[in-house]
């Protein structure tokens, strides 16, 4: 159904993949044993806010960048790249400028200290700008680069963390400088070597304005696509108990695997199905064969996965998370139903329809954080799992449905029509 080199291509991001995340996931255990549950809640609080920064501090246009290669010339690609880029940095000196009133506020509630608040703000910018390169490494079919690039990061983040938390014994501090010195570092690293090969010009006001009408209707997106993987930690705590929420969370790490390997067989996807779309001819009906075929191997692959982790969670995670054994099935379906939202959507952006996606994706996840807290009072724990689940099932056929109508494609047909009654379509310029 697909070609053996975009199979070839996922391997090497799924190889860099699980290599990436393989170190943190072994950082965890030491860090829970290191820091008491409040100071390990203050770092997660950190992370969660890094996450919710970097989608607002580039408005989340870094997918211009990658729709721009298949559809522009290069020199109103570099356009495009310098945009982004000034886009961003112009967001962020806002940000710092109307987070200053409320710093201790917010350290009050989330624990973290000013100095690091500050921080948090470049630091998801730096990560911003790298992002960039590594979408380019990626639209480039350079997964090698692309996985390296990854690693190296995530490396220096961990031995850092190794140096300033346990040699140097700064605590969680040392973890908080680790994250930020690392972003910072990485972000010279690739700004340089974007303007090596002279992939930054002068940036004009149309392209910022391109930039930021193509990304602000996705910050919104962003945002409500991180309630749903975010948010439901939070309501736990407050309807449950922190113990509940380590449990949890337990079997999330666990079930992120399922996601993980669908974000890597996406990178590689999503090059072929952008090239695809942008020929002036194109087999439907094959890309949709190979899309179903995908749907049954993410949901399978899940499925098999959940009920093998479930079964070795209490030798991985000891007696006290036994109670993960009957969540991890569940949250890995969810994660599958995922896998299957990032085939579909794609179609969405490369056709730049987003204003109704963040419409779609916000009115998901409030109906995900009324389901969370309905489910979680009632139910506890599993009335989070449940509301994770549904949640990700309505996302994937909501926007199913509408990339249907962004872009037609033979769904119905192509399971009554036999293999090998294909046809070639002309794309109407």
């Amino acid at each position: 159904m697909f070609p053996s080199n975009l199979i070839k291509k996922s391997g090497i991001y799924l190889f860099f993949d699980v290599l990436r995340n393989g170190m943190p996931f072994f950082l965890l255990p030491i860090l829970f044993r290191t820091f008491g549950p409040q100071e390990y809640g203050m770092l997660a609080n950190f992370n969660n806010l890094l996450a919710i920064l970097l989608i607002i501090v580039g408005l989340n246009s870094g997918g211009l960048v990658e729709i721009s290669f298949f559809k522009t010339s290069s020199t109103e690609l570099k356009r495009i790249i310098s945009a982004v880029i000034s886009l961003g940095l112009i967001v962020t000196t806002i940000v710092c400028l109307v987070a200053l009133p409320f710093l201790e506020m917010i350290s009050h509630q989330l624990l973290i200290p000013k100095v690091w608040l500050l921080a948090v703000i470049p630091a998801a910018f730096c990560q911003f700008a790298i992002n960039i390169q590594l979408t380019l490494y990626q639209t480039q079919e350079q997964p090698l680069k692309f996985g390296y690039l990854q690693f190296l990061q995530t490396f220096a983040n961990f031995s850092l963390t190794i140096l300033l938390v346990f040699t140097l014994e700064l605590g969680p501090t040392g973890r908080l400088a680790a994250i930020a010195a690392t972003n910072f570092i990485f972000f010279i690293l690739c700004f340089r070597k974007l303007s090596s090969i002279k992939q930054i010009k002068k940036t004009d006001l149309p392209s910022l304005k391109e930039a930021a009408f193509f990304g602000a209707p996705l910050v919104v997106h962003g945002v409500a696509g991180w309630a749903l993987t975010g948010a439901d930690k939070f309501i736990i705590n407050s309807f449950i108990d922190t113990r509940s929420v380590g449990i949890y969370s337990a079997a999330f790490q666990l079930a992120l695997i399922v996601n993980i390997i669908c974000i890597a067989f996406n990178r590689s996807f999503v090059p072929w199905l952008f090239q695809q779309l942008s020929s002036e001819e194109i087999n439907r009906d094959k890309i949709v064969r190979g899309t179903y075929l995908m749907f049954g191997v993410i949901l399978g692959g899940a499925s098999f996965y959940g009920l093998i982790a479930s079964y070795l969670a209490p030798y991985l995670l000891g007696d006290e998370f036994r109670k993960t054994t009957s969540i991890i099935l569940p949250i890995s379906i969810g994660f599958g139903l995922n896998g299957l939202y990032l085939l579909v959507v794609n179609y969405i952006f490369f056709f730049k329809q987003t204003k109704l996606l963040a419409k779609i994706t916000l009115s998901i996840s409030c109906l995900h954080l009324a389901l969370c807290m309905l489910l979680t009072f009632s139910f506890g724990v599993n009335g989070s799992v449940a509301a994770f689940v549904i949640s990700n099932a309505l996302s994937f056929l909501t926007v199913w449905i509408y990339s249907q109508r962004v872009y037609p494609m033979p769904w119905i047909k192509a399971l009554t029509q036999a293999p090998g009654q294909t046809a070639i379509h002309r794309v109407k310029s």
